[in-house]
């Protein structure tokens, strides 16, 4: 079996070069990974790198990065939680590598990641979980553990802004969504949840929706419930059925879906009908979940199928942050016309599917709470055609059971479409 090496230390820049545009990536040699980084740090675009990672790496790394073991069990030395203070910013309480990361991104994180990580979240089944280097650690939600806190506050402050939202455009969604939150964490009460909001009451929810393009030609965002991202202030177009980047510009292409989920459980995807190799650099189709702009910029988990020049076919998760992209991960796949490309969210574990088989399963904190998905494209020194995507689809990720709400009575919503988790 090849040696493992357990590393915490910088991301890298890097500049367009062979690929599609400057982003933070992991070290050479990084199959895995967990982000410790601040929203503020992950928000800036080059310069000297802030903040850190775990890379678990199949060589090893220079003197930039501290190697803190080969298992995922060693244990920490005092040189060890000394530099792990120094980069992070609190001396770990814990010794092994496991418990000292799980510690970092519960009882030490930040919900609103401005002087740490962001915390670690249920999946919709109500386990928290943290994935790396082939191992998952898993524990049970309830009120009483000692991640609740951290967990709470993420609700309140993710609520708090989801209803802000709502009140500029007069919609109750925020209500909807309020239903599918207390139907993850029953026995729950939903001023936990509102905090110092106004007392209102749950409404049942919306859980899925679709679109297969079968129209006539236009712009996507002169379809009904679509609308295009300013990021990179690229374009996308329905023609013959399908959608295709409408230039061979550089720029990536988002598309959104006005319609909200009810919970950031979710899943996007899309099916990749075209995908020529372009003259140089990449070209991509990818789905977007978590997807949302504001004046600060654009957020999102993608998932893309991606060609270059030597028609070498990878898939990419990726994170966008204030606009600002970092690789979680990206490796060699296949694709054949007409393959579904799934991106899902769960909690904290980001997940890409290739026709409902799981290839890339990836621990991060970094959005929660956004309610939108979408889609993404980009022809790279290309011709328009070379990237086609069709039959769009987002769901709620989990089926949904009607509860007995403690206020009033029974609430719940609709069975969602099947999710790839």
């Amino acid at each position: 079996m090849a040696d493992s090496f357990f590393y915490l230390g910088p991301w890298r820049w890097l500049i367009d070069g062979d690929d599609w545009g400057p982003r933070w990536a992991a070290p050479e040699g990084a199959g895995s990974l967990i982000d410790l980084r601040t929203i503020p740090q992950m928000s800036r675009a080059g310069g000297a790198p802030e903040g850190v990672g775990i890379f678990v790496t199949d060589r090893p790394l220079n003197s930039d990065y501290t190697l803190l073991g080969k298992a995922y069990g060693d244990n920490l030395t005092s040189a060890h939680k000394s530099a792990w203070q120094a980069l992070v910013g609190k001396r770990p309480e814990r010794s092994r590598i496991n418990d000292v990361l799980w510690d970092a991104l519960t009882a030490q994180a930040d919900p609103r990641g401005e002087v740490g990580p962001k915390p670690l979240m249920p999946c919709r089944n109500g386990v928290i979980e943290m994935h790396l280097a082939g191992t998952r650690i898993a524990k049970a939600w309830s009120a009483a553990i000692a991640e609740w806190p951290k967990i709470l506050e993420l609700l309140q402050i993710d609520y708090a802004r989801h209803y802000a939202q709502c009140l500029l455009t007069h919609s109750d969604h925020y209500l909807r969504s309020l239903t599918a939150t207390l139907e993850k964490y029953p026995g729950v009460h939903d001023r936990q949840i509102q905090g110092d909001l106004p007392d209102e009451k749950p409404l049942p929810h919306n859980t899925s929706f679709a679109d297969n393009f079968n129209r006539g030609n236009e712009n996507l965002e002169d379809s009904a419930n679509w609308a295009m991202m300013v990021f990179q202030s690229g374009s996308l177009a329905v023609f013959n059925n399908k959608v295709r980047p409408d230039s061979r510009a550089a720029n990536a292409n988002f598309g959104q879906h006005q319609t909200s989920l009810s919970t950031d459980d979710h899943y996007a995807e899309i099916d990749v009908t075209t995908l020529v190799a372009p003259l140089s650099s990449r070209s991509y189709a990818g789905a977007a979940i978590r997807l949302f702009e504001d004046g600060s910029g654009l957020d999102a988990y993608t998932w893309q199928a991606t060609i270059d020049s030597a028609t070498t076919i990878k898939g990419r998760l990726e994170k966008f942050v204030n606009s600002v992209a970092t690789t979680l991960a990206d490796n060699v796949q296949s694709w054949t016309t007409g393959d579904t490309y799934q991106g899902s969210a769960n909690g904290t574990t980001i997940k890409g599917h290739i026709n409902a088989v799981e290839k890339e399963s990836v621990t991060d904190s970094s959005i929660s709470g956004v309610l939108q998905t979408g889609m993404l494209g980009r022809i790279r020194r290309g011709s328009v055609g070379d990237v086609e995507i069709d039959n769009f689809e987002a769901a709620d990720l989990a089926a949904f059971v009607p509860y007995p709400h403690p206020r009033y009575g029974m609430t719940g919503g609709m069975q969602p479409m099947n999710g790839g988790v």
